[in-house]
């Protein structure tokens, strides 16, 4: 599966991603293989303004399409880490932003749910 590196361009007002201690992100594609709802794409923020995703060229399309707006990225990250996580970022005021949303948030996704768990008992 091909690797490609996103840059969000610098000229759009947007917000920085975020860094967290759980850094990769599951993004289910659809697919259209027999027996299949879709594929899951690893996305890996490497800085503030760039990401790495593992997918076909359809996959980033529709990573970038459903998530065009960085911060619903942002929160949908967190919400898959199940809302505990240590958030690294330059922008204080964004972080406060950031911050405020995360505990009223839900992405509304009930077809397909992905978790990621990070204490093992």
């Amino acid at each position: 599966m091909p690797l490609f590196i996103i840059e969000i361009n610098p000229l759009m007002n947007a917000p920085p991603l975020i860094l967290t201690d759980g850094m990769l992100f599951l993004c289910a594609a659809p697919t259209k293989q027999e027996n299949a709802l879709g594929q899951i794409n690893f996305v890996f923020p490497i800085s503030p303004n760039r990401l790495l995703i593992w997918g076909t060229p359809k996959d980033v399309d529709f990573f970038a399409a459903k998530y065009a707006n960085i911060h619903l990225l942002n929160l949908c990250r967190i919400e898959q880490l199940g809302k505990r996580c240590k958030i690294a970022s330059q922008d204080r005021t964004y972080l406060e932003v950031l911050i405020s949303s995360v505990s009223r948030f839900s992405s509304g996704e009930k077809s397909i749910s992905i978790t990621t768990c990070r204490d093992w008992i």
